[in-house]
C-alpha cells in the first residue's frame, strides 16, 4: 500500500508520533532520553520555525502537537527524526536504527479534534497507570522541570479550559465509552476524523468526549490524585 502524501500547510495543526524500533524502549535512562528530545525540539523550532503545543514522552514513543507557519513539515521532521536517532544511538552504544518506522503526521482541521488529541496525549501516562495525576508525569512538556517553549493555539484551544483549576479536573477525567478507540482510529488517518457511532451509521462530532467542560462539579477522583509517580519508563501501547 501506498504512503500517503504528506499535507503540507500552515494553517491546521498537526498531531505527531514517532514509535522505537520493535517497540523496544529507547534503551537510555529517562532523564536522558528527555534531554535529547528537548534539545532538539528547540533545534528544529529554530531552524524550521516549528511551534509545539504539547509534547509527551513515552518508554517507547512519542506524541507532539505542533503547527508548522512555514508549510516545511516535511523539512523540519526529517532534521528531528534524524537527530533524535543519532542522539540516542550515540548515547545508548545502539548500532541498529532507534526509530522503527517514518513518524506518523495527523491533520487537525478542528478545534474540537484538537482538543481530544490534546487530552489525549496529556492522559497517556495516565492510562497507563504510570502516574495518579497527569501532572505528576515528569517527561511531558506540562511537567515543572520542563524546558519546552510552548506556543498557544487561540483559534484551535477554544475547548480547553483557561481556569487551571478546572483544566486540571478535565486533563485528569478520562472519558467513558469508546473515547480511547475511536481516538487511535483518528489518529491513524491523514486527517483527524471520528469514525461512525458505534450504535449508528452517522460520524461522531468533532466535540464527541468534550461534554465534561459543561460541570461545575469536581471530579469524583480528585482527591486520589496525590500519588507518586515514577521516574522509569514502561512499555504501552500507544
Amino acid at each position: 500500500m501506498p504512503r500517503p502524501k504528506l499535507i503540507e500547510q500552515s494553517v491546521f495543526p498537526y498531531s505527531l508520533t514517532g514509535r522505537s524500533n520493535n517497540k523496544d524502549w529507547f534503551a537510555i535512562h529517562p532523564r536522558s532520553c528527555w534531554k535529547i528530545f528537548e534539545e532538539v525540539i528547540a533545534k528544529t523550532a529554530e531552524r524550521y520555525g516549528v511551534q509545539t503545543h504539547c509534547f509527551v514522552l513515552m518508554s517507547n514513543h512519542y506524541h507532539w502537537l505542533v503547527t508548522t507557519p512555514n508549510s516545511n513539515l516535511g523539512q523540519a521532521m526529517r532534521y528531528f527524526m534524524t537527530e533524535t536517532s543519532r542522539k540516542i544511538a550515540r548515547k545508548s552504544g545502539r548500532i541498529n536504527k532507534i526509530y522503527g518506522t517514518r513518524y506518523k503526521p495527523t491533520l487537525i482541521t478542528d478545534p474540537g479534534y484538537y482538543a481530544n488529541t490534546y487530552r489525549y496525549f496529556i492522559q497517556n501516562p495516565l492510562r497507563q497507570r504510570m502516574c495518579a495525576h497527569t501532572d505528576l508525569y515528569p517527561w511531558t512538556s506540562r511537567s515543572k522541570r520542563a524546558r519546552i517553549e510552548l506556543t498557544a493555539n487561540p483559534a484551535f484551544e477554544i475547548y480547553i479550559p483557561t481556569d487551571n483549576r478546572t483544566l486540571k479536573r478535565w486533563l485528569n477525567k478520562i472519558p467513558d465509552g469508546p473515547y480511547e478507540e475511536m481516538m487511535k482510529k483518528a489518529l491513524r488517518r491523514s486527517t483527524f476524523k471520528f469514525s461512525p457511532h458505534p450504535t449508528n451509521k452517522y460520524a461522531m462530532p468533532a466535540t464527541s468526549f468534550l461534554e465534561e467542560l459543561e460541570t461545575k462539579k469536581p471530579a469524583s477522583n480528585d482527591a486520589g490524585c496525590g500519588g507518586k509517580t515514577t521516574s522509569t519508563f514502561r512499555a504501552d501501547a500507544d
